[in-house]
């Protein structure tokens, strides 16, 4: 079964790790996506910044309170926005990964 891009949630939030500013918004698709094997492969190989050898692993806190903010679910019957937003976030993990 594919996963549909086309209905998700959205929430500002913060970052996972320190200094944890509150700079992000959040984007949870309803269904799950899949990812290969090697994708993961190559999503384990990041390191935590370009000059680092600290490989990017255990990068997740505990959740914290929702502090007044707002989860919003998003529809789009054609989920166009939806597949921009995964293609750029693609586009930034190999730019990333390319440095």
């Amino acid at each position: 079964m594919t996963a549909s891009m086309s209905k998700f949630y959205r929430y500002k939030g913060s970052l996972t790790t320190p200094t944890c500013d509150e700079s992000v918004t959040w984007t949870v698709f309803a269904d799950a996506l899949s990812m290969s094997e090697t994708q993961l492969a190559t999503f384990r190989t990041l390191y935590e910044d370009s000059g680092s050898t600290k490989p990017m692993v255990d990068n997740f806190r505990p959740p914290l309170a929702i502090n007044g903010r707002t989860v919003s679910l998003y529809a789009n019957s054609a989920g166009q926005f939806a597949i921009a937003h995964v293609l750029l976030s693609v586009l930034l993990f190999l730019l990333y990964i390319s440095q």
